[in-house]
């Protein structure tokens, strides 16, 4: 039986809604402050963080920018820019995608010490957040 099933998930939106407030919880529990977009309303469908980002998490001085998906991955091409222009060496350029039945995954596409992240399979086991 797929999650979305147990969670009662009808809709993408609301798939995708539930990912975000999974993956709040995750990082919540990982010890993470999370801010998440506010859900789009009936005239303003895009309230990402820049434009981009899901979620903003904080730890100490540590930040992170976030991408969440379902079942996919987001094209990195614009998060490398932004990164470039705005990240220091305490933040990161994140992707964060639960896939149905395999878990959640996660990808550093940018910060000081790895510039770019170019290997994004998104099958590739080793990635596995558990």
């Amino acid at each position: 039986m797929s999650w979305t099933k147990v969670m009662g998930v009808r809709s993408s939106r609301a798939k995708g809604r539930a990912t975000e407030l999974a993956f709040k919880v995750m990082m919540e529990k990982a010890g993470w402050d999370v801010w998440l977009v506010q859900p789009p309303r009936r005239f303003n469908k895009e309230n990402d963080f820049g434009g981009l980002f899901d979620a903003v998490c904080l730890k100490g001085q540590y930040r992170k920018y976030v991408q969440i998906k379902t079942n996919s991955w987001a094209k990195k091409q614009p998060f490398i820019d932004w990164g470039k222009k705005f990240v220091n060496e305490f933040e990161s350029v994140e992707f964060w995608s639960k896939f149905d039945y395999k878990g959640w995954r996660s990808r550093i596409i940018y910060n000081i010490e790895n510039i770019e992240d170019t290997n994004l399979d998104p099958y590739n086991d080793e990635d596995l957040v558990t």
